[in-house]
């Protein structure tokens, strides 16, 4: 192919870097996980993937059970063991993580090949890029963090209701504002890497499948006894990602029409669902509920075959990318997957040979 056939086109070409997407969808679950356990059928919507050119790794992992460890790791393309060895295994201190994810190695090696970085804010702090070149936060309201240390105070009880209501669906509308405005990018020179990681399907369950906002946020508690879900539980989740599902296709349609250069778009997951977590103990946890996740990319002229490692993980698929698009020499890591505590997050307990689906199916 020469290299102009790719100008005004999404096929790849030797020498032309592609735009890259990166759609973290927060605590999306693998479809054997929404079949077994959710009672739901996803394959309308992966099927939507194929028919758009995209690979699913039927066996996707997550490598790590919390989204800061997921991030940090993804983004560095490394395991997080030198890390943990620094601070040990019962530190609480999740300040090198988020420094991790802020000077991140991906957006190091991207930048030294032309790249402009573009990161819009999730209202999770921790892995929000302010460090990217355009960092884009159109939203107000407060920071998950913010919210919880309010819910603390008396202050809810004096603030006038309107500004509760901003406070209360700021992250709602942070969601909307990603999904409609992500294409947007496209209008920029590229390359580009665009990393939007959006809070949902992962609790709270704000939205219906029809997109409407809740009038009250129902989310889980870190303290919640993990055993069989509530029915309400299954149900929030499960129309929580229904919307998803639209908004996320709505996205990609709009992505394939209007980029006129070679594209990337990966949509994975940071982690898996929680509804069968135990925040403390491994051996009460359903890991391959919390890590069995979603991995699906689409690659420009399906590269070369448009095959992807089928239990592929977040630490592998920028070496992959990179290596194939941009000539990286980044070998694949072992495909693995740790829990670990809420509390002690370095505390990692390999549980890969769980993760994966049921034989039977």
């Amino acid at each position: 192919m020469q290299q102009g056939a790719a100008i005004g086109s999404r096929t790849a070409a030797r020498g032309v870097p592609p735009n890259i997407y990166c759609i973290v969808l927060d605590g999306y679950a693998r479809a054997d996980v929404l079949r077994d356990i959710y009672h739901y059928d996803n394959s309308a919507f992966l099927g939507y993937l194929r028919d758009k050119g995209f690979a699913i790794a039927s066996r996707g992992r997550a490598n790590y059970s919390q989204t800061i460890l997921s991030l940090a790791s993804c983004l560095n393309m490394t395991y997080l063991d030198e890390v943990a060895a620094q601070v040990g295994r019962r530190s609480t201190d999740r300040a090198p993580l988020a420094r991790m994810i802020q000077r991140n190695r991906l957006f190091t090696f991207l930048r030294r090949r032309g790249y402009h970085t573009v990161a819009f804010a999730s209202g999770y702090a921790p892995a929000d890029i302010r460090t990217a070149d355009v960092y884009i936060d159109a939203v107000p309201g407060l920071t998950e963090f913010q919210r919880v240390i309010l819910n603390t105070t008396p202050l809810p009880l004096v603030f006038p209701a309107p500004s509760l209501a901003i406070v209360e669906h700021a992250d709602a509308k942070r969601i909307l504002y990603i999904f409609d405005h992500l294409a947007d990018t496209t209008k920029l020179r590229p390359p580009v890497f665009v990393f939007a990681h959006i809070l949902s399907p992962h609790p709270p369950f704000v939205f219906d499948r029809n997109g409407r906002i809740i009038g009250r946020e129902v989310g889980l508690r870190l303290d919640r006894a993990p055993g069989m879900p509530m029915r309400s539980e299954i149900t929030g989740y499960v129309e929580q990602l229904e919307f998803v599902n639209r908004k996320t296709r709505a996205a990609v349609t709009q992505l394939l029409a209007r980029s006129n250069w070679p594209t990337v778009i990966i949509i994975q997951s940071d982690h898996g669902a929680s509804l069968r977590t135990d925040w403390d103990r491994v051996e009460r946890t359903d890991v391959r509920e919390r890590l069995g996740a979603l991995m699906a990319v689409y690659l420009p002229d399906r590269g070369d075959d448009g095959r992807i490692p089928d239990d592929l993980s977040d630490v592998n698929v920028f070496r992959f990318v990179l290596d194939r698009y941009l000539g990286a020499n980044l070998p694949l890591l072992p495909n693995e997957s740790y829990y670990s505590p809420w509390r002690y997050p370095y505390e990692f307990t390999r549980v890969t040979d769980r993760v994966d689906p049921p034989a039977s199916h």
